[in-house]
């Protein structure tokens, strides 16, 4: 996704933070906002599961997701 501008990327140590990339098109936000929406149970089952896995983690991070 990176390779397509898709995402920027960041580096902070070992770690690697990913967010989308700011110079997405208005529509390209829209469809994935809708997506997001539409699929908002699916996101909450798979928020759920990953929290734990995540060491120290509020759910605060995966919630940068959404």
């Amino acid at each position: 996704m990176r390779h397509c501008e898709l995402l920027a990327d960041e580096r902070r140590g070992q770690w690697v933070y990913y967010r989308l990339h700011p110079a997405l098109p208005a529509w390209v936000l829209a469809i994935l906002k809708a997506t997001a929406t539409a699929e908002a149970d699916a996101i909450d089952r798979m928020q759920e599961r990953l929290t734990p896995a995540l060491p120290g983690a509020t759910g605060r991070e995966v919630d940068a997701c959404a």
